[in-house]
């Protein structure tokens, strides 16, 4: 919104047309913020159709005849298991439990991690409920916890009703600094908080779970949402069929090292 502002504040909506949209986005452009002005569009957007519903504005949505920028494709980060390891040696608690709720059970750390309750967290029955009123799709789903996550959880005190609290007792609402750290600590760049859920997935696709089943545990909207995840598999499917050279009578099995299996990736 704030970028928004340099170009448009003070202007009317009825005001905004096509070419002036457009010009924000060459502005844009020119600064190198290509991904960002794709977002910052995206906002208008949904703003003029928000005002359209309200009955507050009535035309044509000017940012409809506006045509996005492609966006560069870039590896999808995901941790290897070592990575994980390195991270959970770091991260203090609760920061460290967060994490495992992440990458196995797949919560987005911010909206559905840190908002968590302990009633939904039954113990008893291994199993944790996002709420819909949390979930990005709107919708209420349960997961199951692995020993990993449960022994996690149960260590952890019950001194608010939330699951993730400060030594004040007060629920967590930020923790991406604490994360960061955490990160620097191990050694692991171009790592996000939003990693954990894409290694989520990834791993499950890797172990041979189909497409609905990762949809209806992380709470994916779309099932092709999770399409991006398979070019990832390929130096899974790689180090497979390298196996078959190890089954073979003329030669010896070789494995693929972490880092030919990224560049695998990368040329996929």
């Amino acid at each position: 919104m704030r970028r928004l502002a340099e170009s448009f504040s003070g202007t009317r909506l009825s005001a905004l047309s096509p070419f002036l949209v457009e010009k924000h986005k060459q502005r844009r452009l020119h600064a190198g913020a290509r991904v960002r002005a794709n977002r910052e569009l995206g906002v208008l957007k949904a703003l003029f159709n928000r005002v359209t519903e309200w009955k507050l504005y009535e035309g044509e949505n000017p940012v409809c005849a506006v045509k996005m920028t492609k966006e560069p494709r870039r590896r999808l980060r995901f941790l290897e298991v070592e990575e994980e390891a390195a991270l959970l040696a770091v991260a203090k608690e609760p920061v460290r439990t967060l994490i495992l709720v992440g990458i196995h059970c797949g919560l987005r750390l911010r909206s559905e991690g840190l908002t968590l309750r302990w009633q939904d967290v039954d113990l008893g029955r291994r199993t944790v409920t996002v709420s819909a009123a949390y979930a990005k799709s709107g919708h209420t789903r349960s997961v199951p916890l692995n020993s990993l996550v449960w022994a996690a959880l149960e260590r952890l005190p019950r001194t608010s009703g939330f699951v993730f609290v400060q030594r004040n007792g007060r629920p967590y609402t930020y923790i991406r600094r604490s994360f960061n750290t955490a990160c620097r600590k191990a050694g692991l760049t171009d790592v996000t908080p939003h990693t954990l859920r894409h290694t989520f997935a990834t791993r499950l696709i890797e172990n041979g779970v189909d497409l609905r089943t990762v949809q209806e545990l992380g709470g994916w909207a779309k099932i092709e949402m999770l399409v991006r995840y398979g070019h990832v598999t390929t130096a899974r499917k790689a180090e497979a069929v390298e196996r078959l050279a190890g089954n073979s009578s003329t030669g010896s099995s070789t494995f693929l090292t972490t880092s030919e299996k990224l560049r695998i990736v990368d040329t996929a």
